[in-house]
């Protein structure tokens, strides 16, 4: 929990915001760890960009850029072999994979190209275990933001993560703080 609340602190910074924005309940959003898994055998994320719009919730929050405040959590030549995160400097993509060890923060700007490189690309596929990379966000999250439906509605609500609104939409409720 530290390492996350540590980062959020960095990102806050970052956005010049006090300390505990969006981790007290005090603003309309809130934030949440969010892992992203890059599997041996083709895990992957093409290059692109962020840009703040109304559909991700950020009007109204003082946000003018987006900073990435990522964690990393698996360690090439153990997890995985090949591939992984990359960000664009001065037109050159950077690969900080083959130096990051677990528990180092990784911060860019989400307005520059960034992706991942296909991990352990000749691997086997195995989706049945967590394996390959994976890199930990301090994601933000609005209650306005609902799920699509579906299977992971269905999923989610069994854990007990969502509440329904408004007749039959489901919104998210369980909290970073809540967590916490």
């Amino acid at each position: 929990m530290d390492s996350f609340f540590i980062a959020a602190s960095i990102k806050n910074a970052l956005h010049q915001k006090h300390e505990s924005f969006c981790l007290q309940g005090e603003e309309r959003m809130f934030y949440g760890l969010v892992v992203h898994q890059y599997p041996r055998g083709g895990g992957f994320m093409s290059g692109h960009r962020h840009l703040i719009g109304d559909d991700e919730g950020y009007t109204g929050s003082g946000l003018s850029r987006r900073y990435t405040v990522g964690l990393v959590m698996s360690k090439m030549g153990n997890e995985f072999t090949t591939g992984g995160g990359w960000a664009t400097g001065k037109e050159v993509r950077v690969s900080w994979e083959h130096a990051a060890e677990p528990g180092d923060l990784i911060i860019y700007d989400e307005g520059i190209d960034h992706g991942c490189n296909t991990v352990d690309i000749f691997a086997p596929l195995d989706l049945g275990t967590l394996n390959g990379r994976l890199f930990g966000l301090v994601g933000i999250f609005v209650p306005e933001m609902r799920f699509k439906g579906g299977e992971e509605v269905a999923t989610a609500n069994h854990m007990g993560v969502v509440e329904t609104v408004d007749g039959d939409v489901p919104v998210a409720v369980e909290t970073w703080r809540r967590l916490g």
